[in-house]
């Protein structure tokens, strides 16, 4: 584990891509190999001559990684030293007692690329139920799209995010028919632990998904408080047609532009004309209007955090067991510089959440209002374990 992360630290400082190396290689079940392009040739003795860029002399090198190796290797135990007695954890700490887990991007597999946003949204709410679960550690959606498109190394992107066990799946979506393909792989040994192919109807898209979060679940050992086994029987919706225009909705969001922006909000609001009990369509309409207050594109039309503000609230009464929409109006209430009502629903979000990262940000920037900066420091601390 320590050899792991001296090796990820190096990689950081010399800007090294793990899946297109330039100095150090990956050498599956062996460990470790340096690329670089060195030479064996040495400056003369009397000049003290600098090699020219590029070449450095094989000895020096060896001898200058090993050293540097040695001094990174203690500089992390300090470190994680100073974590420890400051109350922080490290990854390795927070898994200890229990699965770490990451759900890397399922792939379309569909004819059309247009419907990648469709894989994207069962990912994600596949990521969403393992993170409610306390007896898990869920790496954060946003980490795991590190890895979207790329040939995986399971091993690889295991310990990159720093977790024991990975999902990865593909989906293609025909019709109205639906093929979900999922694999639970144990990274430490390779070993795939439940593989599953489901050919489905497209209205039983929420029943693969439940059966997903069960099986690894089941496969894994966890173990559920009985307030967790109620939430994962949880819906957020029964109209598969308005879960599409949410899902659509959350793909044009994520762009971040006005113009995509304005779509999203018509998709939502689609999906609430369908749905009118659709909680988290409310919630995340809420965040276009926080969008376009934060970055200035309606300055004529004001009054945009009152919107979201009634919007956050609303899918809260709708469904007052949903962590995204608790996060949402912690979000709005800090855009508002409502900071202890902000603190309050960030909190309610981590509850029903334990692995939500962004509630744990938006919470450390209440505690630094709150004149906290050392809690808060904690939380961010928190957060980045997680994404």
């Amino acid at each position: 584990d320590a050899l792991t992360r001296c090796i990820a630290k190096l990689r950081k400082v010399l800007e090294d891509d793990p899946r297109q190396p330039r100095y150090i290689e990956t050498i599956s079940k062996k460990g470790y190999r340096l690329i670089a392009d060195i030479s064996s040739e040495a400056p003369h003795p009397d000049t003290g001559a600098v090699p020219a860029a590029g070449k450095f002399p094989r000895r020096s090198l060896l001898w200058g990684l090993g050293a540097s190796l040695v001094v990174l290797g203690l500089l992390l135990v300090g470190a994680l030293r100073l974590l420890e007695n400051s109350g922080d954890t490290v990854v390795e700490a927070q898994t200890r007692d229990r699965p770490s887990i990451v759900v890397l991007p399922f792939a379309n597999m569909s004819d059309d690329p247009g419907h990648d946003y469709f894989s994207d949204g069962i990912t994600a709410d596949v990521t969403t139920a393992l993170s409610k679960l306390s007896g898990l550690f869920v790496i954060s959606q946003s980490s795991a799209n590190g890895w979207r498109g790329t040939s995986v190394d399971i091993r690889q992107a295991a310990s990159s995010l720093g977790v024991q066990y990975v999902l990865e799946g593909s989906v293609r979506r025909t019709g109205n028919s639906l093929r979900v393909n999922v694999h639970l792989i144990d990274a430490s040994s390779d070993i795939y632990l439940w593989s599953e192919k489901y050919d489905r109807k497209l209205r039983s898209v929420f029943d693969v998904q439940d059966d997903i979060t069960t099986n690894i679940i089941n496969t894994l050992s966890v173990r559920l408080t009985e307030e967790e086994k109620r939430r994962t029987a949880q819906r957020y919706t029964t109209s598969i047609a308005a879960y599409d225009d949410f899902l659509r909705g959350q793909a044009l969001y994520s762009h971040h532009t006005q113009e995509d922006n304005h779509l999203a909000r018509d998709y939502y609001q689609q999906a609430i004309d369908r749905d009118e009990a659709f909680a988290r369509a409310y919630s995340s309409m809420a965040l276009t209007f926080v969008a376009e207050h934060r970055y200035g594109w309606s300055q004529s039309s004001p009054g945009q955090l009152d919107r979201a503000l009634k919007l956050a609230e609303k899918g809260v009464s709708l469904d007052n067991e949903l962590p995204q929409s608790y996060w949402v109006l912690a979000y709005v209430h800090v855009f508002r510089q409502e900071y202890h009502e902000a603190a309050e629903a960030a909190n309610r979000a981590i509850e029903l959440e334990p692995n939500y990262a962004d509630s744990y940000i938006t919470l450390a920037i209440c505690k630094m209002h709150f004149g906290a900066p050392e809690e808060a420091l904690h939380l961010v601390r928190k957060a980045m374990l997680l994404n």
